[in-house]
């Protein structure tokens, strides 16, 4: 990403949603203009020439700054809604939230969007919908369902990518629950601006287990999908049936789902007729499962020469570019990969209903992350899935 200010060209180096360097006027790559130093998700340290400046932040943003032999050279602090509450001396660009503040217009960078802090609102639409059942979610200019005292919101993706500051996670597999939306929970633990969070609820479904019993502290869930158990904090993730699958016997490839599994959610999914209205209709969704060819490009057995003509769809699943596709032609396959096969039962199923609407020849804006994320979130609502995690920033 650039950002060019009158003569000057600023260029950003990124490591997931975190800026690590800088580079002004195509500098050599060994002279970055800042390189910033994080502590877990927390900015640490600035790195400008030959100088150090340090970072003390709150649960929220930066509020002191001291050099390298510990002298405090500058302060800052925000309101709630993120408009000046002071400053002193020298200041770090990165203010509320640890957005970034720009120099020539006073808002503050988001990721996915800019948030005006002299209006405490964010400039553009979320590109996620709201639901009814939280009318605060409505108002999609609002920052954090105006509860800006409990909740912040890390990449500018309200409600759906906001949380509780005190935690409220839920984990399951390799995704985290936030606001029933999938999302990667290590990308949670690099937004939250606390470090590592606790998992402290279960998904939907799962009890908490007997305070004595082998898995006192943890929860477990039986039957379905879902069978298995996990404990907060537990880095494995949940157990069987979520670590691992073997190829073969009808099932997708490396990933957490079985194919019973995956067919079993798309039926139910397509069930809904919100849902079977996406992809044309009733007859449609007989002739697509019917159709179904899903390839998986990282199976043993995967024969690319069996597909001529599609080398460049199975060239954009392999290399990550893609987390599936597919052409406009009921019956094509639909070629898949790691990043799909980590996702859950639920969140492939919005990625085959998604490759589904290209097959029938709907037309699926998705030029930008905005628009990807609109139309699964479109999927989620019909249909009652889960958003791909795999969608988002590792």
């Amino acid at each position: 990403m650039k950002k060019v200010a009158g003569a000057t060209t600023t260029r950003y180096i990124f490591s997931g949603v975190k800026v690590v360097a800088e580079y002004v006027d195509g500098a050599a790559v060994g002279s970055p203009a800042r390189e910033y130093i994080y502590s877990g998700s927390a900015l640490l340290a600035t790195i400008e020439g030959a100088n150090t400046t340090f970072h003390h932040q709150d649960h929220l943003s930066v509020r002191v700054n001291t050099d390298a032999s510990g002298a405090v050279v500058g302060q800052q602090g925000s309101y709630p809604f993120g408009e000046v509450w002071y400053t002193t001396s020298a200041t770090t660009k990165w203010r509320f939230t640890s957005y970034e503040r720009d120099a020539e217009s006073g808002n503050d960078y988001a990721i996915f969007r800019y948030h005006s802090n002299r209006l405490g609102r964010f400039l553009t639409p979320d590109p996620l919908a709201g639901s009814i059942a939280e009318p605060q979610s409505l108002n999609r200019y609002a920052y954090v369902l105006n509860n800006a005292v409990n909740l912040i919101d890390p990449i500018g993706l309200d409600p759906s990518n906001t949380f509780l500051i005190e935690g409220g996670v839920s984990w399951i597999g390799d995704d985290c629950i936030l606001d029933h939306l999938y999302v990667s929970c290590q990308m949670v633990e690099q937004l939250s601006g606390m470090g590592e969070l606790t998992f402290e609820e279960a998904p939907p479904g799962w009890k908490a287990a007997s305070p004595d019993g082998d898995y006192a502290g943890c929860f477990y869930a039986l039957g379905g999908a879902s069978e298995g158990h996990w404990c907060p904090g537990d880095p494995g993730g949940p157990q069987s049936p979520f670590n691992h699958m073997q190829d073969g016997d009808g099932d997708i490839g490396g990933g957490p789902v079985s194919g019973e599994e995956l067919i079993s959610a798309l039926k139910e999914a397509l069930s809904n007729p919100e849902c079977t209205a996406l992809v044309g209709g009733s007859k449609k969704v007989k002739q697509l499962l019917k159709g179904l060819n899903l390839q998986d490009v990282t199976s043993p057995g995967f024969k690319e020469k069996a597909f001529p003509g599609y080398k460049d769809h199975i060239s954009d699943v392999r290399s990550g570019e893609a987390v599936a596709t597919t052409t406009n032609k009921i019956g094509a396959p639909i070629f898949v990969g790691t990043r799909f096969n980590k996702s859950s039962a639920s969140a492939q199923a919005s990625i085959i209903i998604h490759e589904f609407m290209h097959q029938v020849g709907i037309d699926v804006p998705e030029a930008t992350n905005g628009e990807k994320i609109k139309a699964f979130n479109r999927i989620r609502e019909a249909c009652g899935t889960a958003f791909p995690s795999a969608l988002l920033p590792p």
